[in-house]
């Protein structure tokens, strides 16, 4: 607790010397003062996050905005703004974008995965999401295969707790959530043991961790705790360990038994793309893409 206590002082010492210059002259939306560095930082709990934006909501209008350390977010109160934001082409550019994040550049493509570019409406995120789409409905013969799939999984689910009689059923809900995205991933479902069973449920809980707003803020600006002995060495090791698994699984084995033409699996869409790029002589653009 200390060396959190010490670090995160001096993270934000750090960062007051670094950006204490504020940009001045620009218009601004209203929205609560805050205070000096930490901004409203203090009055929002990420559990009941919802209920003060809402008391914010009913003082500043439709649209307001809140500063939380050294970003500052723009809150939209209403549908009309929020279609007009991100719908029209004059401002979609500009509220489609996301954080950078310390789990994002860490451990999806320096932020290159779908789910975390930062620039929401550029070259890369539609590229990306378009390759996404394309082999969803590509996925085997097409998306009522995975239909089929998905279903025949729940039914599977729904026999077991019925003729095991299990009341506590949490587990094998993990369970057959795993098969499913596993088989939309390379078409078979995960293998029956510990070790592979666990493997999305520990990917689920290493996210968790990192993608909370205090955490991410500690390793953000404070990359090297991540080599101090402690929880947050624990959970990154952790983190890199499910995500070598997941990446040996889900690509580097599937690589080794590729067919051409062969499609059982999002997997194998994405690497029949590859290797059409790689013969057109053009950038292999999804080699740079992670699910």
């Amino acid at each position: 607790m200390e060396i959190e206590l010490f670090c995160f002082a001096l993270g934000m010492i750090l960062l007051y010397v670094l950006f204490g210059k504020r940009m001045k002259g620009k218009d601004k939306a209203l929205g609560p003062k805050g205070l000096p560095i930490l901004g409203n930082i203090l009055e929002i709990d990420d559990e009941k996050m919802h209920f003060k934006f809402s008391e914010y909501a009913e003082q500043y209008g439709e649209i307001y905005q809140v500063k939380l350390l050294f970003d500052t977010f723009v809150v939209l109160n209403s549908e009309r703004v929020i279609r007009k934001c991100f719908g029209g082409d004059k401002y979609k550019h500009v509220f489609n974008d996301r954080s950078e994040l310390f789990y994002g550049k860490h451990f999806a493509c320096n932020n290159r995965a779908l789910s975390f570019v930062v620039d929401g409406t550029g070259l890369f995120h539609r590229t990306a999401r378009k390759h996404v789409m394309q082999a969803l409905h590509a996925y085997g013969s097409g998306l009522r295969d995975l239909e089929n799939n998905v279903m025949t999984e729940l039914s599977i689910l729904h026999t077991r707790i019925e003729d095991e009689n299990i009341f506590e059923c949490v587990s094998l809900i993990f369970q057959s959530i795993s098969n499913v995205l596993s088989l939309m991933l390379i078409g078979e479902p995960v293998l029956d043991d510990e070790k592979e069973k666990n493997m999305f449920q520990d990917e689920i809980h290493v996210e968790d961790f990192f993608l909370n707003s205090y955490v991410n803020f500690i390793m953000s600006v404070l990359p090297f705790v991540r080599y101090i002995p402690g929880r947050y060495k624990q959970e990154f090791l952790k983190a890199k360990a499910v995500n070598a698994k997941i990446v040996k699984k889900y690509v580097h084995d599937v690589k080794r038994s590729f067919v051409r033409g062969k499609v059982c699996g999002i997997v194998d869409v994405f690497l029949e793309e590859q290797n059409q790029q790689k013969e057109a002589g053009g950038e292999v653009f999804l080699r740079m893409i992670q699910l």
